[in-house]
C-alpha cells in the first residue's frame, strides 16, 4: 500500500489536502480514542513523508536501484586499501597488509555490532516509556508521536548497521581470496626474463 493509499489521497493532492485527510484519518485511528496503533502509525509515517516537499519528491521519484552487497563490499576493501597505500609503501614491504585489511573489517564489524545492540536496548527503554505515558488531552499526543519516530528512526538505523555487517561479512570473504608473502622471492635473472 503505498503512503497515498494509507492517507486516501491521490498524488496530485495538495498539502492542505493531505494534512486534512491525515487529521481525519489519525483521529479515528488514534490508540487513545480506541484506534488500531499500527495502523496510526502508518498513518502518521505516510503524513511524515508526504507533508514535507523534500521527503514527497524523494517518494516520487526513487532513486536508482541499491548497489548490491558484493558491489559495496568491494568499494570498502578498495577504500581500506587507499587509506593503507598512503602510508609508506616501502613500511608496506614487510607488512601483511592483506591481513591489516582483515583486522579492520573484523573490527568495523564489530562496532556494528555493539551499535545495533545498543541502538536495540535503547528501542526497548522507548518501549517501556511509551507503555508508561499516559494522556489526558483531547490534540494528538506530541510526546507519543516523537517517541514512535524515534523508534522508526533506531530500526532504520538497525536495518542500515545490518547491512552494513553483511558488507563487511561479504568483504572478508573477498578478501579471504588474496595473499600476500612480506618477505621477498628472489628475483628473476635477465636469462629467464627472455625466455
Amino acid at each position: 500500500m503505498t503512503h497515498y493509499e494509507t492517507l486516501g489521497v491521490t498524488k496530485d493532492s495538495s498539502k492542505d489536502e493531505i494534512k486534512q485527510a491525515y487529521r481525519k484519518a489519525a483521529r479515528k485511528e488514534h490508540p487513545d480514542m480506541g484506534g488500531d496503533t499500527e495502523k496510526f502509525i502508518q498513518l502518521h509515517s505516510a503524513y511524515v513523508v508526504l507533508s514535507s516537499d523534500d521527503k514527497r519528491r524523494e517518494y516520487d521519484n526513487p532513486k536508482e536501484k541499491p548497489k548490491s552487497i558484493e558491489d559495496e563490499a568491494i568499494e570498502s576493501i578498495t577504500s581500506l586499501i587507499n587509506a593503507i597505500f598512503l602510508e609508506s609503501p616501502e613500511e608496506l614491504m614487510h607488512v601483511d597488509f592483506i591481513l591489516k585489511i582483515k583486522i579492520l573489517i573484523n573490527s568495523e564489524c564489530g562496532d556494528y555490532k555493539k551499535r545495533i545492540k545498543k541502538t536495540a536496548k535503547n528501542i526497548g527503554y522507548l518501549f517501556k516509556i511509551k507503555k508508561r505515558l499516559s494522556y489526558k488531552g483531547t490534540s494528538s499526543n506530541i510526546i507519543l508521536e516523537r517517541i514512535e519516530e524515534t523508534i522508526k528512526d533506531l530500526k532504520q538505523s538497525i536495518r542500515f548497521l545490518s547491512r552494513r555487517i553483511k558488507i563487511s561479512k561479504k568483504a572478508l570473504i573477498i578478501i579471504n581470496d588474496y595473499r600476500f608473502d612480506k618477505y621477498d622471492k628472489p628475483s628473476l635473472s635477465f636469462h629467464e626474463l627472455t625466455i
